[in-house]
């Protein structure tokens, strides 16, 4: 299958107990509240989730939303919206009693409380991005790349059994001409992330940005299990740049 423009993945939200918490308050004069969104490694899909399971778990009595708006810079950046269907709230990543602790930095919340509003959004791009240099080669869409894991049985006259536990979707690509700077700079780090499983989200096209797919590193073709990487200079032809090699990526929350 053919795209139209470059990709963009998008990575690095770890949550530690140094910056889980989201300490907030749902009425003027009410208490603080303190979300607390579970340590582990996110993409920003499962993080946006993440934080508004840990909100409306701690005030039942309010719906709490976080959503992710990825057009910004034609596609480039994104920003991040927390609302209440309350009439009050505010954010206390200043004030709050663990606001040193908190989640502003990871979401780009920044270090002032928010007050005033029911929605607010964010003013700065999350987590760290890489837009390839060319479109994919070879592309293959979850909607036509599936794989059914289970259980076989042939019996003696040739009909065969299957258990079904679960059929989930993958993606598969390749990017090619990637200059040696921003394979050595920008793609190691994402690399050393992708080898040890961690989920990041992975936009097909940089020009339809509302379509992406939270994944993980299912196969590289330096390891059939994606638990490593390695860029291939394209010697001879085209010296100085790199390709990643055939990548096979599961989608997350399937199954």
């Amino acid at each position: 299958m053919a795209l139209r423009s470059k990709s963009l993945f998008l990575y690095n939200f770890t949550v530690t107990i140094a910056n889980q918490n989201l300490p907030f308050k749902a009425a003027s004069l009410g208490s603080q509240l303190n979300a607390v969104i579970p340590v582990g490694t996110y993409s920003l899909s499962t993080l946006a989730t993440a934080i508004a399971t840990a909100m409306n778990a701690v005030d039942p009595a309010n719906t709490y939303t976080v959503t992710v708006n990825r057009t910004i810079s034609s596609g480039t950046q994104n920003r991040i919206t927390i609302a209440t269907s309350g009439s009050f709230l505010s954010l206390l990543f200043s004030s709050g009693t663990t606001a040193a602790a908190s989640i502003r930095d990871l979401i780009s919340f920044g270090h002032a409380d928010l007050t005033g509003a029911t929605t607010y959004t964010n003013s700065a791009t999350s987590g760290t991005s890489i837009i390839t240099a060319w479109y994919a080669k070879n592309y293959q869409p979850p909607e036509i790349f599936k794989k059914n894991f289970g259980t076989v049985n042939v019996s003696t006259n040739g009909m065969k059994e299957a258990i079904t536990w679960t059929i989930q979707s993958f993606i598969s690509a390749e990017y090619q001409f990637e200059v040696e700077a921003d394979a050595k700079i920008n793609w190691s780090p994402f690399l050393s992330w992708m080898i040890q499983q961690k989920p990041f989200d992975f936009t097909p096209e940089v020009s339809a940005p509302t379509v992406f797919y939270p994944v993980t590193l299912e196969s590289s073709s330096a390891d059939g299990q994606g638990l490593a990487f390695t860029m291939k200079e394209m010697v001879p032809d085209f010296p100085f740049l790199y390709t990643t090699g055939p990548m096979t990526m599961r989608v997350i929350g399937e199954g």
